[in-house]
């Protein structure tokens, strides 16, 4: 994001204190991390936008699912609000009402709020040790158990450091992307040049065609993968895929982002996956530019076991090695 091109604009994250986040993200060192800037520098606003998210989590999970039961519908215990343990609707409404809003409240008014809903906790005498907690809310609890005397804003940039920095990043990132569309605006060069490329053993890509619209560009694939973990017991075969190259910059420099991915994965032959990927970058090629260069460094390869009787199995990721292809482009 630091590299667009000039007079290249993206949305901006509504919250303030993430759009000040974002600033000062934007303005540092492109060698600085910016996980590690986030911890270091502004842990205890992660730490509050962590609070802000798991309240507001819970609350939105309890409101979907009473939504869901009073049309009928069953809701599956792992997605379940733990808020249902403990809390009737009034009651729920009462303490959660004022949290529909749009910018991350003060630490005051999140600790009141946190200080409430651990009250009723308490109150219904939830165990500490309550069985069947889903992993995405496992946090939450472990805020509702916390003794009074502990900074919940301490404790989360101490325990959490990592966790609440790379979630504040995620959030500011998934509100300032591009258009999630594969429109690139209208064609201005078509390119078909049917390059093989390989990482190893384990990736064989033909690029099928380059795509340079007036608003972005497209890059189409066809991938062939092999990763190297062997089938458990119950997966009768793996399927690989590939999200595509994540990085792209231009001749002069000028870095460009993925707007959207099209991925359709069938086929292959013995231990080979098979998919079809068309990728598209925003903005629109840079003036003057003559060349585009598209990495994956790392390749990554997503797992996924197939099982005759269950639901798919999400494996373990593979990291195969730098893959780097670059495409001449005639001047326009």
């Amino acid at each position: 994001m630091r590299r667009l091109p000039p007079g290249v604009s993206l949305p901006n994250p509504e919250p303030r204190v993430e759009q000040e986040l974002l600033a000062s993200l934007l303005a540092s060192a492109d060698a600085r991390d910016p996980l590690e800037w986030l911890q270091a520098k502004r842990g205890r606003v992660c730490a509050q936008i962590a609070l802000w998210r798991e309240l507001e989590q819970a609350w939105q999970q309890w409101q979907g699912q009473q939504r869901a039961w009073e049309m009928g519908h069953p809701v599956r215990a792992e997605i379940q609000s733990i808020l249902s343990r403990f809390m009737i609707p009034d009651q729920a409404e009462a303490i959660f009402g004022d949290l529909a809003q749009a910018e991350v409240p003060p630490e005051p008014a999140l600790l009141s709020l946190l200080t409430r809903v651990r009250a009723a906790w308490r109150e219904a005498g939830v165990s500490k040790a309550a069985t069947g907690i889903p992993a995405s809310q496992q946090l939450f609890v472990d805020l509702l158990n916390m003794p009074d005397d502990i900074d919940p804003f301490d404790w989360l940039q101490t325990e959490h450091g990592p966790e609440t920095a790379l979630e504040t990043f995620g959030d500011i990132l998934s509100q300032c992307r591009p258009p999630r569309t594969m429109m690139v605006g209208n064609p201005i060069q078509i390119l078909r040049p049917r390059v093989k490329l390989s990482v190893g053993k384990q990736a064989r890509i033909r690029v099928e065609e380059v795509l340079v619209g007036s608003g972005g560009f497209t890059i189409t694939l066809k991938v062939d993968l092999r990763g190297s973990a062997n089938p458990a017991e119950d997966v009768s075969r793996i399927q690989w895929h590939w999200l595509g190259f994540d990085g792209v910059t231009d001749n002069q420099g000028y870095a460009y982002l993925v707007q959207h991915r099209e991925l359709s994965v069938g086929g292959g032959l013995r231990n080979w996956s098979r998919e079809s990927l068309r990728l598209a970058y925003y903005p629109a090629l840079a003036a003057g530019s003559t060349s585009l260069c598209f990495t994956a460094n790392p390749m990554v390869l997503n797992a996924t076991g197939v099982r005759l009787t269950e639901r798919p199995l999400e494996l373990p990721s593979e990291q195969i090695g730098d893959l780097t292809y670059q495409i001449g482009l005639p001047a326009i």
